[in-house]
């Protein structure tokens, strides 16, 4: 794993736990990556949460202009096009999830699918969520959606994550 991924991991791992300590009332702080899996161990006092990251994207042209970008690469693309990309990225979201699902990461692990959907804005993202469907066996503690999202005319930009497990 290279340090852009690291950094990445740690930077959305560290926003989300930061939202959980503010909508449950906890102070779960950063204490180590993990040796293998979870991604990140946060700590508050006795109490540990692994938090496994994975991201999800529109389609693969899109992962490839965000990571190729992230890392400056000279043949980074400079732009994306979908087609359907709110229903691609659904999709993606729930594919990412079924995958990490067939390993166990053992017990107070929350999975955390980063999002960065450029093209859709906070509400219709929850909208979409709406018919999110899950696996039937679930091998995390919880698991969120969350990124940053742009604005539009109906929709503030910003940070917006939701639990999706349990329900």
């Amino acid at each position: 794993m290279d340090l852009i991924q690291q950094q990445f991991e740690r930077a959305v791992g560290d926003k989300l736990v930061e939202w959980i300590n503010s909508t449950e009332a906890t102070a779960f702080s950063f204490s180590r990556r993990g040796d293998d899996a979870p991604d990140l161990i946060y700590s508050d006092g006795t109490k540990a949460l692994g938090i496994e990251v994975v991201g999800a994207y529109y389609d693969k042209e899109d992962a490839t202009l965000q990571w190729k970008g992230a890392r400056q690469l000279a043949d980074a693309p400079t732009a994306w096009s979908g087609i359907n990309f709110d229903e691609a990225l659904l999709k993606n979201i729930e594919r990412r999830i079924s995958e990490k699902c067939k390993k166990a990461y053992g017990p107070n692990c929350a999975l955390l699918v980063a999002v960065r959907p450029g093209l859709t804005p906070m509400p219709d993202m929850r909208d979409l969520l709406a018919g999110l469907q899950l696996p039937e066996a679930v091998s995390f503690e919880a698991i969120y959606i969350a990124g940053e999202f742009p604005a539009t005319t109906y929709a503030k930009s910003g940070y917006y994550a939701w639990q999706v497990w349990p329900r």
